[in-house]
């Protein structure tokens, strides 16, 4: 008899809870807020923006430090078990991929260099995923930039020296996202006629021929 006083009780407390539910439902349908509900949905914005804001904050610092960088895909990887000497491999690689291929400056040399993600000692036809991308960093961004200029009107004229070599910016989750939807905006745009379009800075820009050079609106 006990257990069913219990249940009887569990039941009644549901019913309040669910009772007491829908009347602060119904209210906040009306638009009637009480005061400790204003307090806690004030509480919740603010602890939302916060959140928000210190986020942007991270990708704001993330992008500046990776604004010299390139990431290099598909530049084949030694499999010397030295590290020095696969070190020494992939900067004469770099080296005349750069400013043999590409006509990069001698003057704008990388600072810095490593492959992405852990080695495999077997090499890339053991492995069967290819080799590990090159995260490359230069002093300055410019540098960068002219080199993914030269990268991508070496792709248009169709360089076969280049094979399946890719050269693009060092980005975060959130530019690749951004980078992604601006491909989609930009293949519709191209679909519809327009012409010399290019995405640049993380904007669709106009491109425009200046005798040797290529400005951008």
């Amino acid at each position: 008899m006990s257990g069913m006083v219990k249940m009887q009780k569990q039941i009644d407390n549901m019913h309040q809870e669910i009772t007491g539910n829908s009347s602060r439902l119904s209210d906040i349908e009306a638009g009637k807020f009480s005061q400790g509900m204003t307090e806690s949905l004030g509480a919740v914005v603010k602890e939302k923006g916060k959140a928000i804001q210190d986020g942007v904050r991270r990708d704001c610092l993330e992008i500046q430090k990776r604004q010299s960088n390139v990431i290099v895909y598909n530049l084949g990887e030694p499999n010397d078990p030295d590290p020095e000497a696969r070190k020494q491999s992939d900067a004469a690689a770099l080296e005349s991929l750069f400013h043999d291929k590409l006509d990069l400056p001698r003057a704008a040399k990388p600072k810095a260099f490593f492959r992405l993600g852990r080695r495999d000692s077997r090499g890339a036809e053991a492995r069967n995923r290819g080799d590990r991308p090159i995260k490359v960093i230069f002093p300055h961004a410019w540098e960068k930039q002219d080199l993914l200029d030269r990268f991508s009107e070496a792709k248009r004229a169709r360089n076969d020296t280049l094979g399946d070599i890719r050269i693009g910016p060092d980005q975060t989750k959130w530019e690749q996202m951004e980078y992604k939807r601006l491909k989609e905006e930009l293949s519709i745009r191209l679909q519809n006629g327009e012409t010399d379009l290019i995405i640049r800075d993380l904007q669709i820009r106009k491109r425009f021929r200046n005798g040797p050079g290529t400005t951008y609106s």
